[in-house]
């Protein structure tokens, strides 16, 4: 199944992503995803990535799953945070190779 991001709108603190999912046969189903603003700030996830992100979660369910109103999880955005801690941490240490004046 493929999903295409259709809307969104607020929900107090929720942002709650619209979707359609389209089979293979054409045939669409609407989905909607809830991320939690606050926990997304508290884990540094841009609000821009949440579109994305939140596919992410409809791509990860079960596709037999009958279920179309799911929710971004406190754990799956604290793995996140945490595999991007990582790989950004990696990234920022690495000093450059010093640089020798050979004539």
């Amino acid at each position: 199944m493929t999903y295409v991001l259709t809307g969104f709108f607020q929900d107090g603190g929720f942002r709650v992503f619209s979707y359609d999912g389209i089979t293979s046969d054409h045939r669409r189903s609407p989905f909607w995803v809830r991320a939690d603003l606050a926990l997304a700030r508290q884990h540094k996830l841009p609000v821009q990535e949440l579109p994305l992100l939140c596919r992410g979660v409809l791509d990860s369910r079960d596709a037999e799953s009958e279920e179309h109103t799911l929710t971004f999880s406190r754990t799956e955005m604290a793995r996140l945070a945490t595999s991007r801690e990582q790989a950004t941490g990696a990234r920022r240490f690495r000093r450059p190779v010093p640089k020798t004046n050979q004539d």
